[in-house]
């Protein structure tokens, strides 16, 4: 009887104890996954020049199609020498971190203050997180030694675009070399 006793105990124990263990492991990969994603500042919509937009482009080297964001799966080739139909992009980049020089009070932004330079809209303006802030940037200089620092340390990015090929297929490319500037640039 007194065994019986002692075996339930161990085993509820035990089972208490994976318990404990598989909250734990669900609670770290979750933990990490959101690490991750905060590696990461994904830009969806973004036309990552001043003046880029999405509309036409001359295709003048060919290049591949692909089925999504980051896939290895060519869904096309498509040829030089056509159009093809640009829908929408998105910049991918990792957050530059560093500290403000100077006061910008329009933006609430104060000298010290931790500021990550997220993607460059063109021009001088660039998308920053500040404060969990999200605010476009028109004067980085301004604010910080950025310019400086990016010759020795490039923020890291990779635009993705969707493009619906003249066959009708619509894929993902991060090839952006491939199209004739001037339709790529609204101002031209």
């Amino acid at each position: 009887m007194v065994r019986d006793m002692e075996t339930k105990y161990t085993e509820s124990r035990l089972v208490r104890l994976i318990g404990v263990i598989g909250l734990a492991i669900s609670l770290g990969i979750e933990c990490l996954r959101e690490a991750h994603a905060a590696d990461v500042y994904v830009d969806k919509g973004a036309c990552p020049f001043e003046c880029c937009t999405y509309r036409a482009w001359r295709v003048v080297k060919p290049f591949r199609l692909y089925d999504a964001i980051g896939s290895g799966t060519a869904i096309e080739k498509v040829a030089a020498g056509g159009k093809i139909q640009a829908l929408t992009g998105e910049v991918h980049s990792v957050p530059y971190r560093t500290q403000a020089i100077s006061d910008v009070p329009v933006q609430k932004i104060r000298k010290g203050d931790e500021v990550f330079f997220l993607v460059s809209l063109g021009e001088g303006f660039w998308k920053v997180r500040h404060q969990g802030r999200i605010i476009e940037l028109d004067d980085a200089e301004s604010v910080t030694d950025f310019a400086e620092r990016t010759k020795k340390v490039p923020i890291q990015s990779q635009w993705w675009i969707r493009l619906r090929s003249p066959s009708g297929k619509t894929g993902w490319t991060k090839e952006d070399d491939q199209f004739f500037g001037p339709d790529m640039d609204s101002c031209s």
